[in-house]
């Protein structure tokens, strides 16, 4: 199994444990020098903000109005908008933006904001105007800096090797570098099938790049063999002219689960029938992860031994008439399943042989009476009778005595 390669840099991490687990923990790593700088400079900024807020007045009747009304870009890209302070209260009165990355321009009360490269993570700028009472009135421009993952990793957590059926197993997604993490879905796979979809969304307003995990607990099935398991990362962020929808995903290798045999398939009867002289074949072949290994045991009368999937004899007499009995076994268990064979004489074979033996001897002695009747035809005339009492008469004298000679008239 591959593991997942770790999210190198001074980057905040993150992690999201997924909806089927009981608890959830939010971890932080040390952050390297350049990032507490800009955390630093951050909270400078901040501060400066809020002491310029804190004369504002966000909801006047007269507001400035940003166009677009909300930006989304990618760190490092261009952008633009524009600011109306008002529509009357501001007309020759001091009005102005406050921006932290960028070039303001003005024309009458329209104010151009341009940014060339986005180099800011909060980079919204504050439009701004002195109303008649000399009260700032104010308003934000909501601008998402965003950036795609830099690389997802998924594996089983404190696992290598085969997986084993029926135990569970922390499958663990890992994305690097992403922000906002806000934003980020992450959805596991079991090849298309979607298992578990986890969000953000109450993880951490952290603006600026961050590394997260997102764990789900699987459990191991025989049809996991070969399978592979996913997890995408998907930020999705809305502005007002279109939705961005940035994705990346990543797959394990084909997963290795073992599991006990299983019963053979199909089912042997519950008796086998075979004729004598007949090939006896029984089947035992059984599915299991490691490959499972045979074991036969045959009735008493019989000596001969086999340990493959398939017994195999021929011909079969009624000596292998009995109980078989195949042991199919791996590492993980066993399995046993019992043949009832039933060895048959079949007397069909002696009844045709006798058949034939009586057609046989019948066709002899008609063969051989008609060969008599014919010859004697050629000689003569003769008394059947008297020929069967002469033969009668000749045995009976042993031998010695004579036929009488009218028995046969020339």
């Amino acid at each position: 199994m591959l593991r997942s390669p770790a999210c190198f840099g001074g980057i905040r991490y993150f992690q999201f444990l997924s909806n089927n687990e009981h608890s959830s923990s939010v971890s932080r790593g040390p952050e390297t020098m350049f990032l507490s700088r800009v955390l630093l400079s951050a909270a400078l900024l901040t501060f400066q903000r809020d002491s310029y807020g804190s004369a504002c007045l966000w909801n006047c009747t007269d507001m400035p109005v940003f166009t677009p009304s909300r930006l989304v870009v990618k760190f490092g890209d261009p952008t633009s908008a524009i600011c109306n302070p008002c529509q009357r209260d501001c007309i020759g009165r001091h009005f102005g933006l406050e921006k932290k990355v960028g070039e303001v321009t003005m024309n009458t009360t329209t104010i151009f904001w341009k940014v060339n490269k986005t180099t800011q993570w909060d980079a919204s700028p504050d439009c701004y105007y002195n109303n008649a009472n000399n009260v700032q009135c104010c308003a934000s421009l909501n601008v998402t800096v965003y950036q795609p993952p830099k690389s997802v990793s998924v594996s089983l957590l404190n696992h290598s090797g085969p997986l084993t059926e029926g135990q569970t197993y922390t499958l663990q997604c890992t994305v690097c570098d992403v922000a906002p993490v806000k934003d980020l879905t992450v959805t596991f796979y079991r090849e298309q099938t979607e298992l578990e979809r986890s969000s953000t969304k109450n993880g951490t307003d952290a603006k600026t790049p961050v590394n997260a995990t997102f764990t789900y607990i699987v459990k191991a099935r025989k049809e996991d063999r070969g399978s592979r398991f996913s997890c995408k990362a998907k930020l999705e962020l809305e502005s007002d002219e279109r939705l961005i929808v940035v994705e990346k995903e990543s797959i394990t290798t084909p997963l290795d689960v073992h599991y006990k045999p299983l019963p053979p398939v199909p089912t042997p009867s519950v008796l086998i029938t075979v004729k004598a002289g007949d090939l006896l074949q029984l089947n035992c072949s059984s599915e299991g992860n490691p490959e499972p290994s045979y074991l036969w045991t045959l009735p008493p009368g019989d000596r001969t031994s086999h340990r493959g999937s398939v017994l195999s004899i021929q011909p079969a007499t009624t000596k292998h008439s009995g109980c078989y009995v195949c042991s199919v076994s791996n590492p993980l268990g066993s399995v046993s399943v019992q043949y009832e064979v039933d060895v048959q004489v079949s007397y069909i074979y002696y009844i045709i042989a006798a058949v034939l033996g009586g057609l046989l001897l019948l066709g002899l002695v008609i063969t051989g009476v008609a060969i008599y009747i014919r010859n004697k035809r050629q000689k003569g005339k003769y008394n059947l009778m008297e020929l069967v009492s002469g033969c009668c008469t000749c045995f009976k004298s042993g031998g010695r005595g004579q036929v009488p000679q009218d028995a046969f008239p020339l």
